[in-house]
């Protein structure tokens, strides 16, 4: 049997832009990462998907489009950071367990407090 017959892409899409939309996109490619700021989600994206590439080519025409029309771009436009705005909520969850883990068999005193082997004995010993 033959391969599989790629899809082929067209090379080249028309998208029109209202200035706002434009200022979107823009603004879109420049969101910063943390905790220091030195990526953005969108090159983090190309990164992960192995489209550095492409997201590098969009970036230039958005950068040439948006100065074509006066809009600032680069390191003129603003920038934003990612953030909490809440104080996030933390849970413990077991991760790739396939089976239930027992519990450690740890013999208590009345009071709940451990008893080590020493004491153990000794308690013995009393009875």
């Amino acid at each position: 049997m033959g391969k599989a017959k790629k899809k082929k892409l067209r090379a080249d899409l028309e998208l029109h832009l209202t200035m706002t939309e434009l200022i979107h996109l823009r603004d879109l490619m420049s969101v910063l990462l943390p905790p220091d700021g030195s990526m953005t989600i969108s090159k983090s994206l190309a990164e992960i998907e192995d489209r550095e590439l492409q997201e590098g080519r969009l970036y230039e025409k958005i950068y040439s489009l948006c100065s074509e029309n006066g809009i600032p771009a680069g390191e003129t436009a603003p920038d934003y950071y990612l953030n909490f705005s809440v104080k996030p909520s933390f849970h413990v969850l077991p991760l790739n367990f396939k089976e239930e883990v027992e519990e450690e068999d740890i013999e208590e005193d009345l009071d709940g407090s451990e008893l080590d082997d020493e004491e153990e004995e000794k308690k013995e010993k009393l009875k």
